[in-house]
């Protein structure tokens, strides 16, 4: 046998002898030395029996954010059950209902014209026991902990809707509202559903539904949402914008609305296919 052959051979039942050793030893162990920097995951309901409601100040832009340390070594996920920001027309006067545990855990700051709600999520979690104590120590923390959270659900009235929702994969749902300008900015997806304005300006890096609305105007940033739709409504027109060459819209028999498009540059596309036997279709190059 060459010795190069022998070499390798050697090497290969090193590896082996070495992996063995390895799972002989984890399976004797209570695996607190292997966790690294793998996460555990933890999850916290949030009850709906009993609502609390926050009148809010007048306000044109109102911001909803998380207050947390971005060092804490707890990250917070949200589940798609009973979690959404929901936007509804206000009877009286503006205010937020919100789940009766997140009561002491939100508060309101006014900044000229924008009122900003934050969620107090490190105290909130200290509530149920998770508390960074080697971050208040000023030393370094441990492995990452996922917290998954269900039934972060807050509806606010209002009859301005001019929102920023900072709340990472929480969904904005906007339904049966009629006001002059609905502009959305959302981290999640959006959600609009039988509501009436003059201009509709939504904009998610998610998902973004248009469905059973009416409006003179909606602008769409091509560049800012990745999956749209626009179904069964009536607007007049569509103005959009963006700066690559893969934007595709697909126009059905049913629709009867003037496209906007005013690229970012020269190499922009926008790419139109038509549904239906038969179209008429008007464009004019400036």
């Amino acid at each position: 046998m060459r010795l190069t052959t022998k070499i390798v051979i050697g090497i290969i039942l090193s590896l082996l002898l070495l992996c063995l050793t390895l799972i002989i030893g984890y399976s004797f162990t209570d695996r607190k030395n292997y966790q690294g920097n793998y996460y555990s995951m933890q999850s916290i309901d949030i009850p709906q029996t009993d609502k609390t409601e926050v009148d809010l100040e007048s306000y044109r832009v109102v911001v909803f954010m998380e207050q947390t340390n971005d060092k804490s070594r707890f990250s917070t996920w949200y589940s798609s059950q009973a979690n959404g920001l929901f936007i509804q027309t206000a009877t009286e006067k503006n205010k937020l209902v919100i789940p009766e545990a997140l009561k002491n855990f939100v508060s309101t700051q006014t900044n000229e014209d924008t009122l900003t709600v934050k969620i107090k999520m490190d105290e909130f979690l200290e509530l149920y026991g998770y508390k960074d104590e080697a971050f208040e120590k000023g030393t370094k923390s441990g492995s990452k902990e996922s917290i998954t959270i269900s039934g972060l659900s807050i509806r606010l009235h209002t009859e301005n809707v001019n929102v920023i929702n900072k709340l990472r994969g929480i969904k904005t749902q906007i339904d049966n509202l009629e006001t002059d300008s609905i502009k959305i900015y959302a981290s999640g997806e959006i959600v609009i559903d039988a509501c009436k304005a003059n201009v509709i300006e939504p904009l998610s890096r998610q998902k973004l539904s248009v469905t059973n609305s009416s409006a003179k105007a909606i602008n769409l940033d091509l560049d800012q949402v990745s999956n749209w739709s626009i179904k069964d409504c009536d607007i007049e027109v569509q103005n959009m914008t963006g700066s690559k060459r893969s934007y595709y819209i697909t126009l059905t028999e049913t629709e009867k609305s003037k496209i906007n498009w005013a690229p970012k540059n020269k190499d922009a596309e926008l790419n139109i296919r038509i549904k239906g036997e038969t179209a008429t279709i008007s464009y004019q190059i400036p």
